[in-house]
């Protein structure tokens, strides 16, 4: 008998084992990069596009630099430059939503959530802001003041207590109750500042601020097939984040990332100047059409392209392009 329940135990707890087991794979959950500009750095190590974020994973990004994390289909968040952040939850609940807490020490990022998908928050040195179904940004300062601006959706925030980053992530998913004590519920179109001392009174975003949010909202999210697949997000990269957006993001304007990219090649590989190609007449032909001899009064001969700029002559040549006066131009034919 004695025997028998010892074996009923055994099969019971290997069974809860494999319940519990089962449940937790569940609840894993991941986000990947979708976009990768400059220096950005993945628990201190580079990051890459294509690369799993999971909870607990630090991410920083340098000057001039920028990066986009996609929560599956639930949010994603794009970090601006000098930005720091911890991923401090990342699970999905037992109804199958994610559940997102990030910890924002320092910089400015632009989050954008899909409604019913999620339980996500930010918490900052002095603010907390839980969302449903929003497009929202939040920038701590220095000073560790924090501003929050509200595209769309709605956010409660909350003033983060002295001690808060000691305590549990848990405490900050459940900001967004109605008429919750010591919560701003902001709207659509709003922004509020948040100190150590106090939470300011809500504004009205300005025209400059709503249309910065609004082009930040035009990053699209990726398809799950395509976040599995490497080759397929670096060559989606326009379509992620179109160059005006990575502008905003990395503060880098196209033309100065050209130059930094290929100033960052020369540096990696310094390759002897190749010489200019010779131009020929072909060359010319191609690109002008029909050419011209052009002799000049004092026995010189030109073959070219030629247009009349005041009393010069302008003939561009293979060998460049000569300026010649009117005056002393003796016959002009076909070449």
């Amino acid at each position: 008998m004695k025997k028998t329940i010892k074996i009923s135990v055994i099969v019971a707890f290997l069974l809860t084992a494999v319940g519990c087991s089962e449940k937790q794979k569940e609840k894993e959950f991941t986000g990947v990069f979708t976009f990768v500009s400059g220096t950005v750095l993945h628990n201190s190590h580079p990051a890459k596009v294509g690369m799993n974020v999971t909870q607990h994973d630090i991410i920083e990004t340098n000057e001039k630099s920028g990066a986009i994390i996609q929560f599956e289909d639930s949010a994603l968040i794009t970090l601006k430059s000098n930005t720091k952040l911890d991923v401090n939850m990342l699970a999905k609940g037992e109804e199958g939503k994610a559940m997102i807490n990030i910890a924002q020490n320092s910089g400015s990022t632009f989050s954008k959530i899909t409604p019913n998908k999620s339980k996500y928050s930010i918490k900052t040195p002095t603010a907390v802001a839980g969302v449903r179904g929003t497009s929202f940004s939040v920038e701590v300062s220095e000073d560790k003041k924090t501003d929050i601006k509200l595209l769309q959706g709605k956010v409660a925030v909350k003033k983060t207590a002295p001690d808060a980053a000691k305590k549990e992530a848990k405490e900050t998913q459940d900001i967004f109750v109605e008429g919750a004590k010591d919560v701003v519920l902001l709207e659509a179109g709003q922004k509020i500042e948040s100190t150590e001392k106090e939470i300011s009174k809500k504004e009205e975003l300005k025209s400059e601020e709503k249309i910065e949010l609004e082009t930040l909202n035009n990053i699209a999210f990726v398809t799950e097939e395509k976040l599995k697949d490497t080759s397929i997000l670096k060559k989606e990269i326009e379509n992620i984040a179109p160059s005006n957006v990575q502008e905003n993001i990395t503060g880098v304007e196209a033309e100065e990332k050209k130059e930094i990219i290929e100033d960052k090649k020369e540096v990696e590989k310094p390759k002897a100047k190749a010489e200019p190609k010779k131009i020929t007449l072909d060359d010319l032909r191609k690109k002008y059409g029909q050419l011209s001899r052009i002799k000049t009064k004092s026995g010189k001969e030109y073959i070219g392209a030629f247009k009349q700029a005041g009393n010069e002559m302008k003939i561009t040549t293979i060998d460049g392009i000569v300026s010649v006066p009117v005056s002393d131009i003796g016959k002009v034919s076909p070449y």
